[in-house]
């Protein structure tokens, strides 16, 4: 697995993450009550982005990123597969969140009852949502591992420990 194409399945969560923040921030603007679980999901889906877009600006130096490279062998480039593997996990979890999300945030044409039926509609959803949630604060937590990674790779580099 190439520093590459992880750099860019991190550029691409970073944007479902934003589409998602944006449902959820035009949901909670238009709704008066909202469950604890979508404000915990907005979080950990900003924590998530964040995650992903410190990945991609890790694998963004050529150094860390070669460095990287040279250590796709054995268990270390086992680990990348299931990292790269983890980041698409992520992007079908993350756009199961957003079917769900568009399905809730329909606005009937004319419809004088909209928030109660968006409300409705999203406490039909909420054990779904719940464990999407927490498949989110799943991936986030192996990002941030491998972001640790990198870090390593980084420190490595700059010390120049492998030259």
């Amino acid at each position: 697995m190439d520093p590459i194409s992880i750099a860019t399945a991190s550029v691409h969560l970073v944007g479902a993450c934003a589409k998602l923040s944006g449902y959820i921030y035009t949901f909670v603007k238009q709704s008066q009550t909202v469950d604890t679980a979508v404000h915990v999901l907005d979080i950990e889906i900003k924590s998530l982005s964040d995650v992903l877009g410190s990945i991609a600006t890790s694998f963004s130096d050529p150094l860390v990123a070669r460095v990287a490279l040279e250590a796709q062998t054995g268990h270390e480039g086992q680990y990348w597969k299931t990292v790269k593997t983890s980041m698409d996990d992520c992007k079908g979890t993350l756009s199961n969140l957003e079917q769900i999300l568009e399905k809730v945030g329909k606005q009937e044409a004319g419809s004088f009852f909209g928030r109660s039926r968006k409300h409705i509609k999203l406490s039909m959803n909420l054990g779904e949502i719940d464990l999407l949630k927490q498949q989110v604060a799943a991936y986030r937590q192996t990002m941030q591992l491998a972001l640790q990674m990198i870090t390593v790779y980084a420190i490595l580099v700059s010390s120049d420990v492998l030259y």
